[in-house]
């Protein structure tokens, strides 16, 4: 089980496969075409491999998605552990669908302390070596355990996932002091790829310190003005184009450093020019997903790049420093970013201006940056279902900050230009609860301020959605003179129940009504067709008369309901089949349902004269 964890979101984790090796489930990764890395000590029977939905069936479960291969990581800042294991022990439960935690590395030293002491309770536990790395919180909670063995644990970076490690093994999953035991990914590296290599595959990607590239993005530096011709005088936004530069992002090593061409700086500087270099510095945070954001062309991703400047209020503003916030999103990804970035001193002597900012410019003519806040999310536009959960993703990163410092979150919902606030926290740095707050206006709304402060995950939770839960949520973190914020659509949805209203219809010479009903459904767009199949035919044809429809119903609970009544003629021979197809946005495939029209039941003189013979005879028998 991944204890304390979360439901995986359907294509959220498509490394994931589930093994069932001699009737025992355990986990695995996908880190190539065709290889999958898990346990060895699982590896004793004959193995089943399942691949393809996020859910069970039957006594299987695997990814919706098509296998998407994980990349071999070298390090160990690791984040994230999944898996199909059981969900309580007494009695055991195996969970509907793939969970997940997020769990920091615990170092060496922490983890063997902790092995000491379950060792004076527990005998024969295995030997804590260079070759393994714990995972887990001190306060115990959330853990993987039984169930998940050999299943991965990755880290997100740059929009790439990394298997860093494998689930190996453990003791008192969950409780306080107890940590897991993960196989080191890193120190088989090249074992891993011998043997891929020496079974004619091709060796998974991997990432290395070194190898660094330059992201080049197109944007528009946002100002806003009057318009004075403008009906009643408003404010209108002027464009001007800009370049935002990101330079020396890190890159997976088998990234051809000779195709990705590094920016290179006009060779006469234009102080008309807004180009704007982010700089990695020692203390700046790091910006995620920075791999998509180099291939967006190659992958004909659209992204869009805004940025304006920031004002930090007077009493941070520091001479000569500047602050700048940039918006970045890419559509089909659905990933999304905001930097507050600020200048640098410019180095070396240097006599330009750029003209439109009135900022001092380095020799290269460019305005040299770093990150100092950011906020984020990984899927800026969700769907789920009516009456389930969800989870709204929103992060944040910055750099080192005084650990007394506040940081405040906030999400708010708009939708059809009403707004209302959903939840919000102010919580410290360094964790301390007696400046802790959480105002709950949605019922059912939290946050995790322990994630909040240890991981910088502001996401927020929501339970049993309803129709009015629809809508953009509006995620704000504040800390110290920075706030930023990030939107998520929720779309919900309710598949349509089709039912007719007859269990079977017996021809008759008159037409017959028949009807289809689809109930409970959401949102507002189901389709009613009717087709027939003819006992002559193989493939059913739809039907020339449509019927008519009701108005739609809408429920208590915002869903709807819809009738389509079907006059069927005398001209519908016995054995054909009359179907109500329903297709809705909730349903993956058009929902279909039936009834096949019967002979009529043919009468008989002899039952009639056998029926009128026993009634004289019984009233015969009681008149004597």
């Amino acid at each position: 089980r991944i204890l304390g964890g979360r439901e995986a979101p359907e294509d959220a984790i498509p490394w994931q496969v589930l093994l069932n090796i001699g009737g025992t489930r355990v986990g695995g990764t996908v880190i190539a075409e065709r290889w999958i890395l898990t346990a060895a000590h699982e590896l004793k029977h004959r193995t089943k491999v399942a691949a393809g939905q996020t859910v069970q069936v039957s006594d299987l479960a695997w990814i919706s998605t098509p296998c998407v291969c994980v990349c071999v990581y070298l390090t160990q800042t690791l984040i994230l552990a999944s898996g199909f294991g059981i969900v309580d022990i007494y009695p055991p439960r195996i969970p509907k669908s793939l969970r997940y935690a997020e769990l920091p590395v615990v170092d060496q030293e922490t983890c063997r302390r902790s092995l000491a002491e379950l060792k004076k309770r527990r005998r024969k536990l295995p030997r804590l070596t260079d070759n393994m790395f714990c995972v887990g919180l001190p306060e115990g909670a959330r853990s993987s355990c039984l169930g998940d063995s050999g299943g991965p644990f990755a880290l997100s970076d740059d929009g790439r996932f990394w298997a860093a490690g494998i689930d190996s093994w453990g003791v008192d999953c969950g409780s306080v002091g107890a940590y897991r035991v993960y196989t080191k990914v890193a120190n088989y590296l090249d074992w891993i790829n011998q043997t891929i290599h020496d079974n004619g595959g091709q060796k998974p990607a991997t990432i290395e310190e070194g190898n660094v590239a330059d992201v080049v993005l197109a944007c528009s530096l946002v100002e806003e003005g009057v318009e004075l011709g403008g009906l009643h005088g408003g404010p209108s936004f002027t464009r001007t184009p800009a370049t935002l530069v990101l330079k020396d992002v890190a890159v997976a090593a088998e990234e051809s450093l000779e195709l990705l061409t590094p920016f290179v700086p006009p060779s006469v500087p234009d102080p008309d020019a807004i180009i704007l270099e982010v700089k990695a510095t020692a203390s700046s945070p790091q910006i995620p997903n920075v791999d998509m954001l180099l291939h967006a062309d190659c992958n004909d991703l659209e992204v869009t790049c805004e940025m304006s400047q920031y004002s930090v209020g007077e009493a941070h503003k520091r001479s000569g420093v500047a602050h700048f916030m940039v918006s970045v999103s890419v559509e089909a990804s659905r990933f999304s970013m905001v930097l507050i970035l600020q200048t640098l001193a410019v180095e070396g002597p240097s006599t330009l201006v750029q003209s439109r900012l009135g900022l001092p410019l380095g020799l290269s003519g460019t305005l040299s940056t770093e990150v100092v806040f950011l906020v984020f999310s990984q899927r800026n536009s969700e769907s789920a279902q009516l009456k389930s959960d969800a989870v709204l993703h929103c992060g944040f990163r910055r750099q080192e900050a005084p650990p007394a410092q506040d940081v405040g979150v906030e999400w708010r919902l708009q939708h059809k230009g009403r707004g209302w606030k959903v939840l919000q926290t102010q919580t410290r740095l360094d964790g301390t609860e007696q400046n802790a707050a959480v105002h709950e206006e949605r019922r059912g709304s939290s946050v995790n301020l322990t994630q909040v402060v240890a991981e910088g995950d502001a996401s927020v939770f929501l339970s049993n959605l309803k129709v009015r839960d629809e809508g953009s949520y509006i995620c704000s973190v504040r800390l110290g003179p920075f706030h930023a914020q990030q939107i998520i659509r929720l779309h919900l949805f309710q598949p349509p129940q089709v039912l007719l209203s007859q269990e079977k219809l017996v021809w008759k010479e008159e037409p017959q009504t028949l009807s289809c009903h689809s109930a409970k459904y959401y949102p507002l767009d189901v389709q009613m067709e009717w087709l027939l199949l003819p006992p002559s035919d193989t493939e059913p044809t739809v039907s020339k008369d449509q019927g008519s429809l009701s108005s739609h119903r809408q429920h208590a609970d915002g869903s709807y309901s819809l009738a389509s009544h079907l006059a069927v003629p005398s001209t519908v021979a016995p054995g054909t089949q009359i179907i109500c197809r329903v297709s809705h946005r909730a349903l993956e495939a058009p929902l279909s349902v039936s009834l096949l029209v019967e002979k009529p039941q043919a009468s008989s003189y002899w039952w009639i004269v056998g029926f009128l013979i026993i009634t004289v005879l019984f009233f015969y028998q009681v008149m004597k």
